[in-house]
C-alpha cells in the first residue's frame, strides 16, 4: 500500500467523523465516562495504597512479653517475624528501658520512685509492618504454641487493618462492575455510530470490492474513525479528570479545617499519577474505539 492510498484512507477515516455528526459526539461523549470510570478507579486504589502505607507507618504494633521469657525465645520470636518480610523495623524494648520512656512521656516522679521499686513493665517489641493488610502473617506466627510462655498480651491496629482491607475489597468489586457496564456501553455506542456509516456507504462499499479493494482497503477508513473517537474521548477525559480530581485535592487538603486536612492528609496528588492516567485513556479509548469499528464493519463487509 503507497503513500497516497494511506492518505485517502487516513483523510476517508476522519471524514466519517462528520459525516455521522451526532453519533460521533455520543460515541465520544460516553466513551469519555468510561474512561472517567476506569481513571478515577485507578486513583481510588493509588488513594488507598497510600492510605495503608500511612496507617502501617502511623501505627505502631507492640508485642508484650512476659517477665519469663527467655532470651533465646526473644531471639526465636524476632527471627519469625523478620522471615515475613513483611517488616519495617523491629525493636526490642527492654523493661529498663519501658522505664525509661515512661519517664520522658509522663515525667511523674511519684510514679516513677513506685515503678523505681518495682518495675511492673513489660519488655515489649515494638513492630513496624509494609504492609499493614497483611496482618494476619504476623498473627499466625504470634498464635503459635512455643511462644505462649514468651507473649503476654498484643497491642495492634487490628481494626484499621480490617476495615481497609473490607473497603479495598468492596471498591475492586465496584468499580470493575462499573468498568464492565461502562465499557460495554461504549462499545455498543461506537458500534452503532459505525455501523451507520458503513450503512450509508454500503454502495461505494460495494463498488469497491467488485474493482477489486482488499476487505482490509475497505475497513481501514472506519478503524482510523474508530481510533480517532478513542484519542479524542481520551483527551476529553484526561482533563475532565485533571479538573475534578485537582479541584477536590485543594478542598480537602487545604481546608481550613484541621480536621478535615487530616482526614485526606494521605490523598495523593494528581502529577503523581497524571502519566499513567494519561497512558491509559489513550491506550484504552484508542482500543475500544477500534474494537467498536472492527466489530461493525466485519458485518458490513458481507455485502
Amino acid at each position: 500500500m503507497n503513500f497516497n492510498s494511506l492518505r485517502y484512507l487516513f483523510t476517508e477515516g476522519l471524514k466519517n467523523l462528520f459525516k455521522n455528526i451526532f453519533m460521533t459526539i455520543a460515541s465520544i461523549g460516553v466513551l469519555t465516562a468510561c474512561l472517567l470510570v476506569v481513571g478515577f478507579s485507578l486513583i481510588l486504589k493509588e488513594n488507598l495504597s497510600n492510605i495503608i502505607k500511612y496507617v502501617g507507618e502511623e501505627k505502631t504494633f507492640f508485642i508484650f512479653l512476659t517477665d519469663d521469657a527467655k532470651p533465646e525465645q526473644i531471639d526465636d520470636l524476632k527471627s519469625c517475624i523478620n522471615s515475613t518480610n513483611n517488616v519495617k523495623s523491629l525493636k526490642y524494648i527492654t523493661k529498663n528501658q519501658a522505664l525509661e520512656e515512661f519517664h520522658k512521656t509522663f515525667n511523674n516522679d511519684l510514679a516513677m520512685r513506685a515503678l523505681k521499686r518495682t518495675n511492673v513493665l513489660p519488655a515489649s517489641i515494638e513492630l513496624n509492618m509494609k504492609d499493614i493488610s497483611s496482618i494476619d502473617e504476623i498473627y499466625k506466627i504470634l498464635e503459635d504454641t512455643r511462644f505462649s510462655n514468651v507473649i503476654s498480651s498484643v497491642n495492634a491496629p487490628t481494626k484499621h487493618a480490617k476495615i481497609i482491607k473490607d473497603v479495598d475489597k468492596t471498591s475492586k468489586v465496584i468499580g470493575t462492575a462499573m468498568i464492565i457496564f461502562f465499557v460495554v456501553a461504549s462499545l455498543a455506542i461506537i458500534s452503532n455510530t459505525i455501523r451507520a456509516a458503513v450503512f450509508a456507504r454500503r454502495r461505494e462499499i460495494a463498488i469497491m470490492k467488485q474493482v477489486g479493494a482488499t476487505d482490509s482497503f475497505v475497513r481501514f477508513p472506519f478503524l482510523i474513525e474508530g481510533a480517532a473517537i478513542g484519542i479524542i474521548a481520551s483527551i476529553f477525559a484526561f482533563f475532565l479528570t485533571m479538573l475534578i480530581y485537582e479541584t477536590l485535592y485543594t478542598m480537602l487538603t487545604r481546608n481550613q479545617s484541621a480536621f478535615l486536612r487530616s482526614l485526606f492528609i494521605t490523598m495523593v496528588p494528581f502529577k503523581r499519577v497524571s502519566f499513567l492516567i494519561s497512558f491509559g485513556y489513550l491506550i484504552f479509548g484508542t482500543l475500544a474505539g477500534s474494537i467498536g469499528s472492527l466489530i461493525s464493519v466485519r458485518k458490513y463487509l458481507k455485502i
